[in-house]
């Protein structure tokens, strides 16, 4: 991916949460009391000035309020990945075997 295009994309992804804002305010009805939002990136490229080394940028930023809450919502969207590929690798392991 170009750097433009990656830059692209993530600015996409962030606009696709505003729409998401929106819609969950319509579906409450009212305007939300408190809103938590949690956004971790990583912005990286290979240097080619460093025999292609990998260079990285990260870090997170949130809405305020309690950061055991922030770290709440993180941990549960890693379990929801961790549970999907389970779920993925649970089905090879019963085709490898003769399973279903």
């Amino acid at each position: 991916m170009n750097p433009a295009a990656a830059t692209d994309d993530a600015r996409a992804t962030l606009l696709r949460v505003v729409d998401e804002l929106d819609q969950s305010e319509q579906t409450l009805g009212q305007p939300p009391e408190r809103v938590d939002l949690v956004v971790v990136y990583s912005v990286g490229r290979r240097a080619p000035e460093d025999a292609e080394a990998w260079h990285e940028v990260g870090g997170w930023a949130c809405t305020s309020g309690p950061k055991w809450l922030h770290a709440a919502l993180i941990r549960r969207a890693a379990d929801a990945f961790d549970e999907a590929a389970r779920a993925v690798d649970d089905d090879d392991d019963e085709d490898e075997d003769g399973g279903s």
